[in-house]
């Protein structure tokens, strides 16, 4: 990160939520549940790569997708509750809401911030567990006052990670 911290960190975990998923919080034994999410308000992916997989693991991809349009919309218009739902507070992905929700207290936006998945490959799906091996790509972008001068600049970035989802019981 540069600048005077209002930027998105890069996650190193997500909680991702297409059905009722959990990961990042809890314990090995006890992980975290998030509720369910209505799937009708989630943001338009029509322009996301068609996923790949199929079964299970279409769900996995699909929910690693919309997470990350959601994080590019909410990260755009400056909507922290956008991301709730998805994230955990427990999880360091938590971090890409704070920092959404410090930069609209401070009058500062992130208009041309996007976050678009380059791929998605679900492994070690079995029963309620999941992990997904994904890369993204952040594109480079100013972090603007109110009448848009710039205050910082993110570069862009590539970022490869797996991370972990657990469906929920409510789902």
């Amino acid at each position: 990160m540069r600048g005077t911290g209002t930027v998105l960190p890069r996650p190193a975990a997500l909680v991702l939520l297409a059905a009722p998923l959990a990961a990042c919080g809890g314990s090995a034994e006890q992980p975290t549940t998030l509720p369910s999410r209505d799937l009708a308000s989630t943001p338009d992916t029509s322009a996301a790569p068609t996923p790949t997989a199929s079964g299970p693991a279409a769900a996995v991809e699909a929910a690693v997708r919309t997470y990350y349009a959601t994080l590019t919309k909410a990260a755009q218009r400056n909507d922290s509750s956008l991301l709730d739902g998805l994230v955990d507070a427990g999880c360091p992905c938590a971090a890409a809401t704070q920092v959404i929700a410090d930069n609209a207290s401070r009058g500062q936006t992130t208009p041309d911030a996007a976050f678009v998945v380059q791929s998605v490959r679900p492994h070690d799906v079995e029963g309620s567990v999941a992990i997904a091996e994904v890369t993204y790509q952040a594109s480079v972008y100013d972090v603007q006052e109110t009448g848009g001068q710039v205050v910082s600049r993110v570069d862009a970035h590539r970022s490869h990670l797996d991370l972990s989802l657990v469906k929920s019981d409510e789902g």
